[in-house]
């Protein structure tokens, strides 16, 4: 990140991504496979990255404590600079509820992308395929913990944002199931069945207009 990328940035709105999922939910796939990151260049902080470039550190527990530690500094950092960035996050935390209000008061444009699934269950499995493929593992226990905290989080997310697109990822591909833009809430209706959007979105905004979006490749945060 260079001093002429911040000095940029820093003359333009100010925008803050937030890109939260339990752990296994494909958070970081979402961003691969989707145009989010050119709104956002290098300044999407991903402790999954962070922790790849530590090599000084050979325990991997004590590797990913020290990348979050590290990424929760550089965060702030860039918040309080002014700087348009990203960054991925269980989200489980009260902390990052707080964090995104903060950012909001200093004037900046909160877009939020929530990627889930059915169940921890599902996630568990996810990142036992993870480790797999020589991925970071998470310990069962934690992973369905954090599962139900981070859900019981999200209208929170929802309320902060300006913007938010929320997935269902529990099939073979990304389901769109909710939008936010300012004010004004969607729900789309193809996925109404699914039990956790019934629980944690329906039940909250039975108000919000019901649309049927056909194209699912064609929404979500740019």
């Amino acid at each position: 990140m260079t001093s002429h990328s911040l000095s940029t940035r820093n003359t333009q709105e100010r925008r803050l991504l937030a890109v939260i999922g339990p752990n296994g939910s494909g958070k970081s796939s979402m961003v691969i496979s989707s145009d989010i990151a050119k709104n956002y260049g290098e300044n999407i902080i991903n402790p999954d990255n962070y922790a790849k470039g530590v090599s000084d550190v050979k325990d991997i527990k004590e590797k990913y404590i020290f990348a979050m530690t590290q990424c929760k500094l550089l965060r702030n950092s860039l918040l309080d600079f002014g700087v348009s960035f990203g960054f991925e996050t269980v989200g489980s935390t009260k902390e990052k509820v707080d964090f995104l209000k903060r950012a909001a008061s200093k004037g900046y444009k909160i877009e939020v992308l929530f990627v889930t699934t059915e169940s921890a269950e599902l996630c568990a499995r996810r990142v036992l395929e993870r480790v797999k493929s020589g991925g970071h593992d998470v310990e069962r226990s934690k992973i369905f913990s954090r599962y139900k905290r981070t859900m019981g989080y999200l209208k929170d997310y929802i309320e902060v944002a300006d913007v938010a697109s929320v997935y269902d990822n529990s099939g073979e591909a990304p389901v769109l199931v909710f939008t936010k833009i300012n004010d004004k809430m969607r729900i789309i209706e193809e996925p109404s069945d699914i039990p956790w959007v019934e629980k944690y979105i329906h039940s909250y905004y039975k108000d919000a207009d019901r649309v049927l979006i056909l194209n699912q490749n064609d929404n979500g945060i740019r």
